[in-house]
């Protein structure tokens, strides 16, 4: 949730996501999704849709490239260095159980 929150941005101006850098999953959804849902709900039911679609639209093309990457990780020892002295290691592959 961290790394799609950071990467996500929306057309609105009054979306603003990414700021935090520690978010954890309960911050994303409480901080983040819960308030600009209540934000667009109140303003304009076709905005939220909008909100919706492209928040799940991007959610599912990140999941698709990150899983991607981590495979591209099995095999390319670079890749691999590169989270493991980025500290991803222990925050993705850890959870995966891919090695």
């Amino acid at each position: 949730m961290r790394y799609h929150y950071l990467s996500y941005s929306y057309a609105d101006s009054t979306v603003h996501s990414g700021a935090e850098y520690d978010a954890n999953s309960i911050f994303v959804f409480d901080s983040f999704l819960k308030k600009n849902l209540d934000i667009f709900a109140k303003k304009d039911k076709e905005e939220l849709k909008k909100f919706i679609t492209s928040y799940i639209n991007h959610l599912e093309n990140f999941g698709e490239s990150f899983f991607h990457l981590i495979q591209a990780s099995k095999s390319n020892i670079r890749l691999y260095k590169l989270f493991v002295i980025c500290y991803l290691a222990l925050l993705i592959f850890d959870r995966l159980s891919i090695f």
